[in-house]
């Protein structure tokens, strides 16, 4: 208890200690200096030019440098699973003030638009990504609007490292294939496939309706289909689904749709 009250004693010290070092000469300070302060966060990335519903923005997302007890955070033998807080902060361009500010636990964040280039009109997302450690991933997909004026963060749904994401070019549809595993188990309760083989598919449809996204549980495949480790592309496999299954319309045009890399973070080539 005694170590828990003295550590948190310094870090309010050193909190303040660095809020006032980022003040001016005439002891006037500024949130915006507060968040440019490098002893406090470490840039992950810079994104310019963000265009949300017809606003532009800079977003930044900062690492917290120190824990709670002042030690600085130690980087992970995965590059995505960083063991730091995160920050994503957005200033507007028109008048360079900071409008949102919103804390994470530790994760990966990207911000991506289906179309490829955050400058155009289109819908803005954002993927967290945090990992268990070796190849096992988990994500959080979210759309970013204006609502009011102001910006809001609306969470889609989660997703992982056996799963499929596929965006309409029209900006309105995602088609969501949730890999299934370990369910079906053999006469000693061991899974009867691998993380490796082939898997059944939950299909999950989410369409844009009245400002966000709803969605629609359309079935489960009879089938088994590749999975990530087979480097064939989401695309295909939907393609596959359509012609195997009963569940989503013969008349789905394949072409139509882009996958998004859970591990890279962005729309695949």
């Amino acid at each position: 208890m005694k170590k828990y009250l003295h550590s948190s004693f310094h870090f309010f010290t050193l909190f303040t200690v660095l809020i006032v070092s980022s003040c001016n000469v005439q002891n006037s300070c500024k949130i915006e200096d507060y968040y440019l302060n490098d002893d406090i966060f470490k840039i992950d990335s810079t994104y310019l030019k963000v265009s949300i519903d017809g606003k532009s923005f800079k977003v930044k997302v900062l690492s917290d440098k120190l824990n709670e007890y002042l030690e600085e955070f130690e980087l992970s033998e995965y590059d995505f699973n960083f063991l730091s807080p995160k920050t994503v902060v957005f200033y507007s361009d028109e008048t360079g003030d900071i409008v949102f500010v919103k804390k994470f636990d530790p994760s990966k964040h990207n911000f991506f638009k289906q179309s490829g280039n955050l400058s155009k009109e289109g819908k803005l997302y954002m993927n967290r990504m945090i990992t268990a450690g070796g190849s096992g991933i988990s994500s959080n997909l979210s759309l970013v609007s204006l609502k009011d004026g102001k910006i809001v963060i609306t969470e889609i749904f989660n997703s992982g490292s056996m799963d499929f994401i596929l965006f309409n070019k029209n900006d309105k549809e995602i088609y969501f294939l949730k890999g299934i595993w370990g369910q079906e188990l053999d006469q000693n309760g061991n899974p009867i496939e691998s993380h490796f083989s082939k898997h059944r598919y939950k299909i999950l449809h989410y369409s844009f309706r009245n400002g966000g996204f709803r969605e629609n549980e359309i079935g489960i495949t009879k089938n088994r289909y590749s999975n990530w480790d087979d480097d064939k592309p989401g695309t295909e496999i939907l393609s596959d689904i359509i012609k195997g299954e009963n569940l989503i319309p013969k008349s789905t045009i394949v072409s139509d749709y882009v996958c998004f890399d859970n591990f890279e973070g962005k729309i695949m080539d």
